[in-house]
Order: C-alpha cells, then sequence, then structure tokens
C-alpha cells in the first residue's frame, strides 16, 4: 500500500555511488533487457488449469498455445489438475515433463492459469485453486506452489513462467526464473477473460508476428498498452538475478531456416509518454543540471545516451540526489537489492516545469507587500470604503 511516509522517509541516508558506477548500471540493464541469449535448440511450453476451473480459461490457454505453436515453433503441452490428490500429481507431471526437456540450450515456459490466494514478498506459502468465494478466497483443493517448484527451477537450461492469477508475482521471487505475470504481490488479476492479462499477451504476440523480443520489452509493450486493453492489474516482470532477459523468437522460419538473432538496440527506445522516473543517490557533489547534463553527453555510453535516459533535477540531499526518467525495458532489469535507486513513478512526459515557467505560470504567486501573504487574516476579504 502507497504511503506519504514510506519506511525510507525516516532513514538517515542511503548508500550512494559513482556517477560511473551509475551509468555502468544503466549500461547493463539495457544489455540484458535486449540481448538475445538464444537461438535455443529447443523451447518446450507446458500449461496447467485446473480441472474444476470455474473461469473457463482452457480456451485463452489454447488460443496462447497454438500461437507457440504456430507462429514460433515450439513444443506444446496442456495439463489439466485434477481435484483430487492434486499436489502428486501436479509435482510429479511438473518433474516428469521437465526431466525430458532440460540440457544445454533449452527454454522450458511454464503456463498458468486460474485462481491463487493472496501473499506478500515475504510469505512462506502460495496456494494455486480452481475456485474462489466473491471475497476472493480459495474454495476446494489447492495446491502450494512453493513446494512443487522446487522440483523444476534447478534442471539444466533456461526457465520460465506465465502466471495469469491474482498475486501472480509469488510465482518466482528475483532468484528464480524470470516471471512475465498478470499481477504484483496481493494485488487482485481480473477474472473478465477479454480483458485478462493471457488475452493481453495474445493480442502482443500477435501483433509482434514472430518478432524477436525479450520478455522484458514484452512486459513493457504490455504495460504501455494497459489502459488501452482495459486490463484490471498492471503486469509484473521480474528479472533472473544477473541474467539476460529471456527472447522469445521463433526455432525455425517458414523455409525451414534458422532465425538469426534480429534484435538491435533501436528496439529498445522507449515512447516517449511513457516511462519511469527513479531517484539516484550519487556521491558527486556537483548539484547543477547543466554539468550533469554535459557529463551524460560526454561520458554515457552511446547504447544508453540513444534511449532516452535523461536527467531530470538535482538536489543535495547528504549525498546529491538525482531525479532521472528511463525507458520502462531498463527499469525492470535493474538490481532491485540496489539501495541507491528508489522507484518514484511512472510518468508521461520529462519535467515540464521549465516549460510551465517559461509561460509565465509559476506554481505560487511570489509573496509582495501587498499580497495577502503580508495581511492580517481576513484583511483580503475587506472592501475599500475609499
Amino acid at each position: 500500500m502507497g504511503s506519504s511516509k514510506p519506511h525510507d522517509a525516516f532513514r538517515i541516508a542511503k548508500t550512494p555511488k559513482q556517477l560511473q558506477n551509475f551509468a555502468r548500471n544503466l549500461e547493463v540493464a539495457l544489455e540484458r533487457a535486449i540481448k538475445n541469449n538464444g537461438p535455443y535448440n529447443k523451447v518446450s511450453v507446458l500449461a496447467f488449469h485446473w480441472a474444476n476451473d470455474e473461469m473457463q480459461v482452457v480456451t485463452l490457454e489454447s488460443q496462447l498455445l497454438e500461437i507457440f505453436t504456430e507462429v514460433y515453433g515450439y513444443e506444446t503441452e496442456s495439463f489439466t489438475i485434477p481435484v483430487a490428490q492434486s499436489t502428486q500429481c501436479l509435482g510429479d507431471k511438473l518433474l516428469e515433463w521437465s526431466k525430458l526437456r532440460r540440457g544445454q540450450g533449452t527454454l522450458r515456459i511454464y503456463v498458468y492459469s486460474g485462481h491463487a490466494s493472496h501473499a506478500g514478498t515475504v510469505d512462506h506459502q502460495w496456494f494455486l485453486g480452481g475456485r474462489a468465494n466473491a471475497r476472493g478466497d480459495l474454495v476446494g483443493p489447492r495446491v502450494d506452489w512453493f513446494v512443487v517448484k522446487h522440483l523444476i527451477e534447478y534442471s539444466e537450461g533456461d526457465a520460465c513462467y506465465i502466471f495469469d492469477c491474482c498475486s501472480a508475482g509469488s510465482a518466482a521471487l528475483y532468484d528464480g526464473p524470470e516471471v512475465l505475470c498478470a499481477s504484483g504481490w496481493g494485488q487482485t488479476a481480473g477474472s473478465n477473460l477479454p480483458f485478462s492479462f493471457t488475452q493481453a499477451l495474445i493480442d502482443t504476440l500477435k501483433d509482434l508476428a514472430g518478432e524477436t523480443k525479450t520478455l522484458a520489452e514484452i512486459f513493457a509493450i504490455m504495460y504501455r498498452n494497459a489502459y488501452q486493453s482495459q486490463m484490471s492489474a498492471s503486469p509484473l516482470h521480474i528479472a533472473r538475478r544477473g541474467n539476460p532477459s529471456i527472447a522469445l523468437a521463433p526455432l525455425t522460419s517458414r523455409k525451414g531456416e534458422s532465425v538469426e538473432p534480429r534484435m538491435t538496440r533501436s528496439q529498445a527506445r522507449d515512447h516517449v509518454d511513457h516511462r519511469v522516473l527513479i531517484s539516484v543517490h550519487l556521491q558527486e557533489d556537483t548539484p547543477d543540471l547543466q554539468s550533469w547534463s554535459r557529463w551524460l553527453a560526454t561520458n554515457l555510453p552511446p547504447v544508453v545516451f540513444g534511449v532516452d535516459v535523461k536527467i531530470e533535477s538535482v538536489f543535495r540531499a547528504g549525498s546529491t540526489l538525482v531525479l532521472v526518467t528511463l525507458p520502462l525495458e531498463i527499469w525492470t532489469m535493474l538490481d532491485p537489492r540496489d539501495e541507491a535507486f528508489t522507484f518514484v513513478a511512472h510518468v508521461l512526459s520529462n519535467n515540464i516545469l521549465p516549460v510551465l515557467e517559461g509561460r509565465g505560470m509559476p506554481i505560487r504567486p511570489p509573496p509582495g507587500p501587498t499580497s495577502s501573504e503580508n495581511m492580517p487574516p481576513g484583511q483580503h476579504y475587506r472592501k475599500s470604503l475609499g
């Protein structure tokens, strides 16, 4: 839950970093967001849903698997979780399926659609289920995902999760497989299928038509289009620590030849109307916006400078506090444990204060001897009697 007084507000100071290190962080994040870690020799997709599913998710699940099969050439399979001995059956299926598809040059994609319990980032249990009551509480058989996921996360090869459910961010944490999902921790995902995460993902993949994109890039596209798609919750992306984002690319072309990576750095350019504003604590004590801008133009690597990373403002705050806007693709790949970075907001422009000041539109009129600020209470309401 948001607050005007988060815990960080009562910290004396954060550990700052050097500007050169910040530039390197941006470069690494961008490289990991757009780098193609394939091509894979084999990509397999396992989608699973409940036998007592009340939302009829199997229709969209089938459409998603069809895209993975027809457009990307991936092997796909659907599994129905039974209501009897659910944990054992799902665990056995995940383990057996993963054993046959592990190895170097392989990618395993696990897709879940259904209900899930609410959970936070420190909970030790997170349950999946086929039915829920009006309050969103699971009803009937359920499976603790934290029990079964350990059977598959340490197999050789790459793996990722695509989950459409409530609290979907609980599917994995920063040390686990990469995640693209419908909602964050403790958030509710919509049950209206035409406006669901899966439908938005299907539409996105159809628009891409087999173009190579990483999960970080797909997340950015879906997030920017979330309002247009009328999604009930914002999608979430969780990177895998120290690894590039997994790229979805067709295994073979229509002629049966391997597809070369087509991803370029220019593809990571953000839309001008949607970016992320973060604060950065730096060691350098030069609160001069023009100086920072000149430094950026001279020292930032070209790969970063070309994707609209912009310093919006600079403040003295013990260390130097810098407000920076950057593309979603870079933001989602920054190390979330780095306390020098703090998320501020999703924004739709650069800093517009200079524009407003240029138009003669100050936020607050300057105080003067005749302004109401210097009058006794109620004085400015009196009429002159001449």
